[in-house]
C-alpha cells in the first residue's frame, strides 16, 4: 500500500492533478477531475494491462446498449512504477448520497424510485454468450455453466480467505454454509443471464439537481457478473440501510419490487442478504464495519429460519 500511495502521488503530479479535484475513491480506485471538468482519471488500487483491456470491452459492449444514462467509458490507459490509470469521460452530477439532501421530500421518493427502476435498463445488455459469473479476466475470476454453481464457488473462495475469522464469530459457520449450498437446489432452476452490476448502491449512481439519474459508476471486473438480475434488486435495498438517509426509503422499494416481482422477491431479499454477507465477509481485511455488518446477518437466526422455512430446505 506505501508503494501505491508514492505512485498515486507521482501520478497526480504528473498529470497536474491537486488533491482539490478529488470526486471519491472506491473498493478498486481513487477518482479525480482531470484537465476541464469533462474527464476524470481513475488510478486502480490494484489491477494490470490486461485486466484494464478486458475491462473495456465490457465497458464498451455496455455503452453501446442503449442505457438511457451515462456508464463509464476508458478512452486512455496509463502507467507509472507497476500502478494503473485511466482516463474516463466524466458523468455529470454527483454520487446520489451527495445531492439527496439537496432535494425536498416528493424529489427525494422520485430520484429513489427512478434509481430503482434503473436496473430495468441492465437488461438491455446482451450477455447470453458469457458463461454466468464473472465476465471481466480479473485474478479471483470464477464462472460456471449454472449460475447456483457459480454462487456458491464464489462464497467458497471469498470466505476461505478468512474461514478461521468467520468460524470465531459466526455461530455454526459450517452448517450455515451447508444450508447456503441447498438454498441452490429450492429456486434458481431457470435463471436467464443478464448483467448484474453486483454493487449497485447509492454512491454508485449519479443524480443532477432536477432530480435526474444521470449515470451509473463502479462496473467493475470483481463484482459485475452475468447472473440473476434479482441480485442488483435486492442490493438495491438492502444496501440503503448503510446510510440513515436513505434507510427508511427500503419499505418503500420493498413494496414497488412486491408489485413488480411478485411476494417472492421477499425470500430472495433474505436469500441475496446472506450471499452479500458471506461475499463480502473478506471485508475483515480492509474494512471492519462492514465485517460486521456481514456478522450481523450471518449470527441472524431469524434470517436464516425464514429462509429455511421454503419447501425443500431444512437446516
Amino acid at each position: 500500500m506505501r508503494n501505491f500511495e508514492r505512485n498515486k502521488k507521482a501520478i497526480l503530479k504528473k498529470l497536474e492533478i491537486s488533491e482539490n479535484d478529488f470526486l471519491g475513491k472506491g473498493v478498486e480506485s481513487f477518482v479525480y477531475i482531470y484537465g476541464t471538468s469533462k474527464k476524470v482519471v481513475r488510478i486502480l488500487k490494484e489491477g494490470g494491462i490486461d485486466y484494464l483491456k478486458s475491462l473495456r470491452k465490457l465497458q464498451e459492449l455496455i455503452s453501446r446498449s442503449g442505457i438511457s444514462v451515462k456508464t463509464p467509458l476508458i478512452t486512455d490507459v496509463g502507467e507509472f512504477n507497476g500502478t494503473i490509470y485511466t482516463l474516463e469521460e466524466r458523468i455529470e452530477g454527483q454520487n446520489l448520497s451527495k445531492i439527496f439532501d439537496s432535494y425536498d421530500n416528493k424529489q427525494k421518493e422520485i430520484v429513489i424510485k427512478d434509481y430503482f427502476d434503473l436496473l430495468t435498463e441492465l437488461t438491455k445488455v446482451d450477455v447470453r454468450n458469457f458463461e454466468f459469473g464473472q465476465i471481466v479476466n480479473t485474478k479471483d475470476k470464477i464462472s460456471d455453466d449454472k449460475w447456483p454453481t457459480f454462487l456458491y464457488k464464489k462464497v467458497k473462495q471469498k470466505t476461505d480467505l478468512v474461514r478461521e475469522q468467520l468460524e470465531k464469530d459466526v455461530l455454526n459457520f459450517e452448517g450455515k454454509l451447508g444450508v447456503f449450498s441447498r438454498f441452490m437446489d429450492t429456486k434458481f432452476d431457470s435463471v436467464e443471464k443478464n448483467l448484474v452490476h453486483g454493487d449497485y448502491f447509492y454512491d454508485n449512481v449519479m443524480a443532477n439537481s432536477e432530480p435526474k439519474i444521470t449515470g451509473i459508476l463502479d462496473f467493475s471486473g470483481w463484482t459485475t457478473v452475468v447472473g440473476d438480475f434479482r441480485l442488483d434488486v435486492c442490493g438495491a435495498i438492502i444496501f440503503l440501510e448503510h446510510s440513515e438517509k436513505f434507510v427508511k426509503y427500503q419499505q418503500v422499494l420493498i413494496g414497488v419490487a412486491k408489485q413488480r416481482y411478485g411476494t417472492d422477491i421477499e425470500w430472495f431479499i433474505d436469500f441475496y442478504r446472506i450471499y452479500y454477507s458471506l461475499f463480502l465477509s473478506d471485508s475483515y481485511l480492509y474494512l471492519r464495519p462492514l465485517y460486521d455488518w456481514c456478522i450481523k446477518n450471518l449470527n441472524d437466526e431469524h434470517l436464516w429460519m425464514k429462509l429455511v422455512a421454503s419447501k425443500g430446505v431444512t437446516f
